[in-house]
């Protein structure tokens, strides 16, 4: 019996299932969400903020307060200034009072941060939930910032959670209160 040169139908149809098999793992595995880069490029950012402010704090000898809103964050530093008033100057006391206020701060990495759209934070300083107002205010009354970061290295043990609008995921910045800050994405499975 003579045998001829080719492939038997069966061959080639073992090999085409072999190929649709990988297709579809291959498109199986590249379905993804872009939005779970976005929440882990976010924390990543908001990493590198802290840490940043943390070590000017350090660095610079200065109190770093964050005042924050459900999409801002913006920094206070703690200053000292010297204050002449009329009574003491009609007394002609040489004493000066001195005040302390928080005044806004812009450090080498370090302004007003706003989430993009569709993100918001939600806030928890030492495990109690803070409720953020949906923006910051000017004003020219008494800043209380929410979070602090101080000279001596210390901080505000925090963890700030960023949501997205109809995602089952968040990523969370936190602190350990002792000047390293950690990010995490948390996907929440139904």
């Amino acid at each position: 019996m003579k045998r001829s040169n080719g492939f038997t139908l069966i061959e080639i149809l073992v090999v085409l299932a072999v190929i649709a098999i990988l297709v579809s793992i291959a498109t199986i595995n590249t379905n993804h969400d872009g939005r779970y880069d976005d929440l882990k490029s976010e924390s990543q950012r908001l990493k590198f903020i802290f840490s940043s402010l943390s070590d000017e704090a350090l660095f610079q000898n200065k109190n770093i307060g964050l005042l924050m809103s459900r999409t801002e964050i913006k920094p206070y530093y703690y200053e000292i200034t010297l204050n002449n008033s009329k009574a003491q100057a009609a007394n002609n006391s040489s004493a000066n009072q001195i005040e302390y206020h928080w005044t806004e701060y812009a450090g080498k990495n370090t302004k007003l941060y706003t989430l993009p759209e569709k993100m918001e934070f939600e806030l928890t300083i030492d495990g109690q939930s803070i409720a953020l107002p949906f923006a910051l205010k000017e004003s020219k009354e008494e800043v209380n910032p929410n979070i602090f970061l101080l000279a001596s290295g210390e901080q505000s043990q925090f963890s700030l959670n960023l949501l997205m609008n109809d995602f089952d995921a968040y990523s969370k910045v936190r602190s350990d209160g002792l000047g390293r800050f950690f990010s995490e994405l948390i996907r929440e499975e139904e």
